[in-house]
Formats: structure tokens, C-alpha cells, sequence
């Protein structure tokens, strides 16, 4: 999925037929949502394809989703705001991604609930981060006039990492709500690295030499983004170098 991604932001910035019925600048009414609003766009033009794996095509569901957020962010940053990032995670929740880790999942259903809440943002992150590298290198290259280098293959892809499931509610002692974050002003629920519990199994999913450069960002609150733990990492990975 992540290479999908990937090549799925490439041809967003490339692909100049898309949006065609999408002016610049144009404006919606007061309370519409981007998500829905975009969605329709990319389906009157039948452009909601997502590049999947040889023989390994993805629910239809799923795969427009996927379709949706890329082709969104890569395009329209200027109307992705609060709404639209809760439509898109809301989304990502119904369209079955979460569908085989969500049978994993015991206790409540309140502490399911929450559970897969959580996991949504983190997917919805995952998306927008690889999503965001593949454009930085690929827009730079552009800029610069030279040769955008390649993706990995599709045979490179399969000795990727599978997803870490990570159960949020043992990794973190607590997360803050967003609701209640009036002094960090974020609309989302977070964790300060004072939150991480060392001592859940979940920690040990992600690898020391990740949480090392992780724990190493001083500044706070880490937003939804850094649920995206790797991604978040591998994001500033790119920045730095």
C-alpha cells in the first residue's frame, strides 16, 4: 500500500487532465466538506484508480479511499483543514483498511472504539507522510531539472515491512484529547513523549533504533502525525538529509 502511495502522488502531480472540473480557487459554502466534495470530482471523472501489486488488486472501497486522500493532499493542500482531516479519517475507518486489524481487537467496545479511532489517524498519517516524500523528492527533482529517480519496484516491495498493528492504548499511558488541548492548540488527539510506556510489548514492535531519533525531537505536542511512528520517522529522515 505505501508504494501505492507513492506512485499515486507522483501521477497526481503529473496527470495535468485531472481535476478538470475542479477550478482553482474555486469556493464551497459554509460548512462543506472538502472530502465529500472531492470525492464526487474524482468519481464524475472515473479517476479514482490507486496502483496495487500484481495480482494483488485492492477491495474497490479501499482503494478509492486511498485515491481520495493522496489525490487531495497532493492537489488542494489549501482546503485540507479540520474538517476535511475528520471526514478523511472517518473514511479511512468505514472503508474496511482497518478491517483484518480490527478483528485482533479485545476488551470494550468502548476500548475498541477508541482503539480503532486512533488507528485511523494513524493510517490517515501513514498515507499523508509517504505521500508527502514521494512529492518532495519528486517535486524537487523537477525544479531542479533533473532525472526523478524511481521508485522501488513491486518486487522490491515485497521485502517491505507488513504493518506493525501497534495497540495504542498500551504503547501510551495517556492520550490527550484534543478537545481539552486549548494550550497546544490542536484540534486533534496527541501524546508527549512522557506518555510513551517503555514497558509495553508494543514499544518493542518498533524498533530501538526508530524510537532513538523519535525520542530525540524535543519539541511538543507530538500531534497525530508522529502515530504514524516509522513514517514520522522516515518523513524527517528525507527533511534532514
Amino acid at each position: 500500500v505505501r508504494l501505492g502511495v507513492a506512485l499515486c502522488a507522483r501521477d497526481a502531480l503529473t496527470d495535468s487532465g485531472r481535476d478538470r472540473a475542479l477550478a482553482d480557487g474555486v469556493c464551497l459554502r459554509p460548512g462543506a466538506g472538502f472530502y465529500e466534495y472531492y470525492a464526487e470530482v474524482l468519481n464524475d471523472q472515473n479517476e479514482r484508480t490507486f496502483p496495487s501489486a500484481p495480482g494483488r488488486k485492492l477491495d474497490e472501497d479501499v482503494a478509492t479511499c486511498l485515491a481520495n486522500v493522496v489525490n487531495a493532499f497532493i492537489r488542494h493542500q489549501d482546503k485540507i483543514d479540520a474538517v476535511y482531516y475528520e471526514d478523511a479519517v472517518r473514511a479511512l475507518r468505514s472503508c474496511g483498511i482497518l478491517s483484518d486489524y480490527a478483528k485482533t481487537l479485545e476488551g470494550s467496545i468502548d476500548d475498541i472504539e477508541r482503539e480503532l479511532d486512533i488507528a485511523s489517524r494513524a493510517v490517515y498519517f501513514e498515507i499523508i507522510l509517504v505521500a508527502a516524500m514521494s512529492h518532495r523528492i519528486h517535486a524537487c527533482f523537477l525544479a531542479l531539472g533533473a532525472d526523478v529517480p524511481s521508485l522501488p519496484t513491486w518486487d522490491d516491495a515485497k521485502d517491505a515491512p507488513g504493518p506493525s498493528n501497534v495497540r495504542f492504548s498500551s504503547l501510551l499511558k495517556r492520550i490527550r484529547d484534543g478537545d481539552s488541548a486549548r494550550v497546544t492548540k490542536s484540534f486533534v488527539p496527541y501524546f508527549a513523549k512522557s506518555d510513551l510506556n517503555e514497558d509495553s510489548l508494543e514499544y518493542s514492535k518498533i524498533g530501538e533504533d526508530v524510537w532513538k531519533e523519535f525520542n530525540g525531537m524535543l519539541y511538543v505536542p507530538w500531534t497525530s502525525s508522529k502515530f504514524a511512528v516509522r513514517d514520522f520517522v522516515a518523513f524527517n529522515r528525507t527533511h534532514v538529509g
